[in-house]
């Protein structure tokens, strides 16, 4: 009776090391980041931080329908008869409504018009009923990043986001620090911070080393 057996190399090394370094790694999608990934197409601290951003968009979302009318000065009061009223903010009425779309007089972006079409991709993608709700992107977002397409999502995020964040005027004052790679300014965003020049993304253990590195520097 003939027997095969197999070639005699020893144990093999099923460790998680070993099965990194036997793995082709892809660069991370979200744009600004070069981390690589060996499964998926986004990196953990980018899909957590797209999270961050979609829940600050639920909370500016919640708060622009109160900024709708500009900040008033303090100009004294009119003459009897001959009030004045400060036009309302027309791009914080275009955010709000769900059928706005940017065009080429008008760049911008609804808040409910964007999560719908969002959540509509990844509720195809997953062959989902349709269901329009910011909820459900931000509990799909770490399936999503699995599937071919995630950088257009990634890219909508940070834009609504940072629409919102202009909108509401949640603008974020000082430096961080200098960017790694560009020597660009890096400013808080999100749950870490973000390169204002190349759009590098600092969160977790690159957003502490940047911190150390600033305070090295002072």
């Amino acid at each position: 009776m003939t027997t095969t057996s197999v070639p005699a190399t020893g144990p093999r090394d099923r460790s998680r090391p070993a099965l990194a370094r036997s793995t082709a790694a892809a660069v991370c999608v979200v744009r600004g980041c070069t981390r690589a990934v060996y499964t998926g197409h986004a990196c953990p601290e980018c899909v957590a931080e797209l999270g961050v951003q979609l829940r600050e968009v639920a909370e500016y979302w919640g708060v622009l329908p109160f900024m709708v009318e500009p900040v008033r000065g303090s100009a004294g009061r009119g003459s009897p008869g001959y009030g004045s009223r400060a036009p309302l903010r027309l791009d914080v009425l275009a955010a709000l409504d769900p059928n706005s779309l940017p065009t080429p007089e008008d760049d911008v972006w609804s808040i409910p018009g964007t999560i719908v079409r969002l959540a509509d991709w990844i509720a195809a993608e997953r062959g989902d009923k349709r269901d329009p709700g910011l909820y459900y992107v931000l509990t799909q977002l770490q399936w999503a990043a699995g599937h071919e397409g995630f950088g257009d999502v990634a890219d909508a995020v940070q834009e609504l986001h940072r629409r919102a964040q202009g909108l509401a005027h949640d603008r974020p004052d000082g430096a961080l620090g200098a960017c790694e790679r560009c020597g660009g300014r890096v400013v808080a965003a999100g749950a870490g911070g973000r390169c204002e020049q190349c759009d590098r993304p600092y969160v977790g253990f690159g957003l502490l080393k940047l911190q150390q590195a600033q305070e090295a520097a002072a």
